[in-house]
């Protein structure tokens, strides 16, 4: 559904917002929360085009990540190439949604799947079908192709919904402090030291932001 042209150009914002995202060194729950929390607050459904035959970009990655619009079939795939481009295994799992043609994705945590619905949450200020089993997964239904033993031997399902560990649902948290370093130059270009110029303090399990801070301090060679 989509050209060339527009595949350069949403590989190359693809990078810029992965790279906006700082997820790469994350655990694997930081980074589907996070793909998905850009996805929902991103990305509305195309209802001025949904029922356009013959405009097909509607469908794509391209549409949802570069228009910021899109119909289910664009979320997923968007997800789809976010989480692979993480390192975070998924597919895409078409059926029907409310007994409408619908399509969502599984993806892998903690080596087994989770349902995910990135169009159902978009938008929302809690998440309904986030990191759901199937008994779960309300209103979905898969196709039968998708619902065969031999598809659940290959991904198989979780048989509860993830929960947090039990330290963040008290209110408790791993906090981890992370510094971006800012390298100080002398007038013949040779580095002299570091300076910290901002840092975040955020939670190892569950990827919670305690704060965000901007600091400087001391030159260290070592960045201790």
């Amino acid at each position: 559904f989509t050209n060339a042209e527009q595949e350069a150009a949403f590989d190359k914002r693809l990078e810029e917002v992965l790279e906006e995202l700082d997820a790469a060194d994350q655990n694997d729950y930081q980074k589907i929360k996070a793909i998905y929390n850009y996805i929902c607050t991103h990305v509305e459904y195309d209802t001025e085009n949904q029922d356009d035959d013959e405009y097909l970009l509607k469908h794509t990655a391209y549409a949802a990540l570069l228009d910021g619009k899109a119909v289910c079939q664009g979320y997923a795939l968007l997800f789809y190439r976010m989480a692979l481009e993480l390192g975070v295994d998924n597919r895409l799992i078409p059926g029907t949604g409310n007994s409408d043609t619908h399509g969502w994705n599984i993806v892998e945590l903690n080596h087994i799947y989770y349902n995910v619905d990135t169009t159902w949450d978009a938008g929302e200020a809690e998440y309904e079908f986030f990191l759901k089993c199937d008994a779960n997964f309300v209103r979905h239904t898969r196709n039968d192709d998708y619902a065969t033993d031999e598809f659940y031997e290959a991904y198989p399902m979780a048989e509860e919904d993830y929960t947090l560990p039990e330290i963040c649902q008290s209110g408790e948290h791993q906090y981890q402090a992370f510094f971006d370093w800012e390298a100080v130059i002398d007038e013949t270009g040779n580095v002299t030291g570091y300076a910290r110029a901002s840092a975040k303090v955020v939670c190892d399990l569950c990827g919670e932001t305690h704060k965000n801070l901007d600091v400087t301090v001391a030159l260290d060679e070592e960045k201790s």
